[in-house]
């Protein structure tokens, strides 16, 4: 096996498409590119065995901690479908010796099953980074069939958001975004990603922004979604608190699932919800944006979350304490 590094976006995106390896948009290159342009350091890796087939591929973000590094691997990494479990170890080991030469002290991961089952190095859950738990619809399917699949009030909320004189705007639209993703986090109590974050999002060409205007040309509501592989995913929304009786919220969602349709999109991903597995769901902080995005239908998905991969016990112990007590102050 052999470890090398990608610096080519056809190349980096064929792998994924020619192997039939199931990605997320998180490890696509352009989002990668999004990540750069805020100044993050991105390495993309590849492990190949001896017939130049891809093992295990990892678009990893570099950060810099004690004066070395750890390294994060955001909705991967992703592996050949048929790995077997001497091809895993081998190539876990492949990256161990990497990450040391690079003086990495752990490696973040947002892995699948098969990843942590046959994980024989140290590894440790932390919090979730990425949502692991998501509900999707499966675009193959009619207009008709995905209503029909609907809980009856999200179908009557958005006939009576069609009946609403609103107009669709399919473009993008900073200004307008963050006017009402600013509005929506104060109402909701979340908290934003730094402004550079959204722009650098609107400006690759991963991403698609539709608005709803009103008749007077009032935005009610306006969201960001990306499109990778199969997969046509709803990133972030926002709506008007004084339009809500307007219902935009609903109907933008159905909008945007069409687009994914016409697109030629597989899977609509709603991209976040109150794990099945959880504890408390009523108090999971996607609890209340959970129960709007069930109303569509579709299937529940749940992955492991994200792993620490320890490769520097001693430092890595040292992160964990300053990190504790970061959150005291």
């Amino acid at each position: 096996m052999e470890l090398k590094l990608i610096n080519s976006a056809e190349q980096w995106n064929n792998i994924f498409f020619e192997n039939k390896m199931e990605v997320s948009f998180l490890q696509s290159f352009a989002w990668g590119e999004i990540l750069k342009s805020e100044e993050k350091m991105v390495e993309r890796l590849i492990i190949e065995d001896e017939n130049k087939t891809p093992i295990l591929v990892a678009q990893i973000i570099l950060t810099k901690i004690l004066g070395k590094k750890y390294a994060f691997c955001p909705g991967g990494p992703i592996l050949k479908l048929t790995i077997n479990k001497e091809q895993l170890t081998n190539a876990y080991l492949i990256l161990l010796e990497y990450f040391r030469k690079n003086k990495i002290i752990f490696f973040r991961i947002e892995p699948g099953e098969l990843l942590i089952a046959n994980c024989s190095l140290l590894i440790k859950k932390t919090i979730d980074i990425t949502p692991r738990a998501t509900t999707l619809l499966d675009l193959k399917k009619s207009e008709a069939v995905l209503l029909e699949a609907m809980h009856e009030k999200a179908r009557y909320n958005i006939r009576l958001a069609e009946k609403k004189d609103l107009r669709l705007a399919v473009g993008k639209d900073a200004k307008v975004f963050l006017e009402l993703i600013t509005e929506t986090a104060g109402r909701d109590n979340f908290s934003l990603h730094d402004t550079a974050h959204y722009q650098a999002i609107l400006n690759s060409p991963l991403s698609r922004q539709l608005t709803l205007f009103t008749s007077e040309g009032a935005p009610a509501a306006t969201g960001i979604w990306v499109g990778y592989g199969q997969t046509f995913t709803y990133l972030f929304g926002a709506s008007r608190y004084k339009l809500r009786n307007l219902m935009a919220p609903h109907l933008i969602q159905w909008e945007a699932i069409k687009l994914g349709k016409k697109l030629g999109y597989n899977y609509y991903d709603f991209f976040g919800i109150t794990p099945p597995s959880a504890t408390n769901p009523n108090q999971h902080p996607y609890a209340g944006v959970t129960r709007f995005k069930i109303n569509f239908g579709g299937y529940t998905a749940e992955k492991p979350g994200t792993f620490d991969l320890i490769i520097s016990p001693l430092q890595y112990r040292i992160y964990e304490a300053l990190r504790a007590v970061r959150r005291l102050v």
